[in-house]
């Protein structure tokens, strides 16, 4: 007998419809991705340009502040206040001016509530006088340095906060960045370092992130400045109460 001829495989109509179906699926889900996201318009309130119009007019009138007493403030150099604690109180988001949202950049102060330390210098007093009505700073005690980095100290790693709990990853990390004397392998290097401001301060501040806190009770959206009876500004010793509060 004579043998049929093999056709075509043959593929149901219902499986056609079917792949059809998916491959217009996949190019609508990459148009979507592809295509450009909309920036959503941020509307404001005609009393957020008041107050930003206000809040411009007083940095101004600060700046001039600061300016006239930049001699003085370079001049007055207590040797025996090493570093300030300083804390970003609140940030007024369309209120600030752009030498001000420069200077809290550069001290990675972002969010309400993040700290840092400073070193003293003539440099550092005058900046945080360009910053006061937005910061509140002190001369923190040796135990609130230790206390504020064991309990809220953290570093990257790989992008992600962790906390201080290693001295092997400490003691790797600035064997890495060149310091191979010996004088920052554990935690209590690090505390050491920071309050006596030493030579290593600006990179053991590079290492450690900027510290989260909440503010205490009684926080006021005031601008009144601590000297007047205010929240914000230079509390000298008197930090450390409102640190204890902060920590904890």
């Amino acid at each position: 007998m004579p043998q049929k001829k093999k056709g075509l495989p043959t593929v149901s109509e219902v499986r056609l419809k079917r792949r059809k179906i998916m491959d217009q699926r996949n190019l609508t889900s990459q148009n979507i991705k592809l295509r450009p996201r909309k920036q959503l318009e941020i509307f404001h309130h005609a009393e957020d340009f008041v107050k930003q119009h206000r809040a411009v007019e007083r940095s101004v009138v600060h700046r001039r502040k600061v300016k006239k007493n930049f001699v003085s403030l370079k001049r007055k150099n207590d040797k025996s206040v090493n570093v300030y604690f300083v804390m970003l109180y609140q940030r007024r988001a369309i209120a600030i001016a752009k030498h001000q949202k420069a200077i809290l950049k550069a001290l990675k102060l972002s969010r309400q509530g993040d700290s840092t330390f400073v070193k003293n210098t003539p440099q550092n007093r005058v900046m945080l006088k360009k910053i006061e009505p937005y910061v509140t700073y002190g001369i923190p005690k040796m135990k609130m340095v230790r206390s504020l980095i064991e309990k809220h100290g953290m570093t990257l790693e790989e992008d992600v906060r962790v906390p201080l709990n290693d001295n092997s990853k400490i003691e790797k990390h600035f064997i890495e960045v060149g310091i191979d004397d010996g004088s920052i392998v554990c935690l209590d290097d690090l505390v050491h370092e920071v309050a006596s401001g030493g030579p290593n301060f600006d990179k053991v501040m590079e290492y450690l992130e900027p510290f989260k806190l909440t503010n205490p009770s009684g926080f006021t959206k005031s601008l009144t400045l601590f000297k007047d009876g205010g929240f914000r500004g230079d509390r000298g010793k008197n930090i450390n109460e409102f640190l204890q509060q902060c920590i904890g």
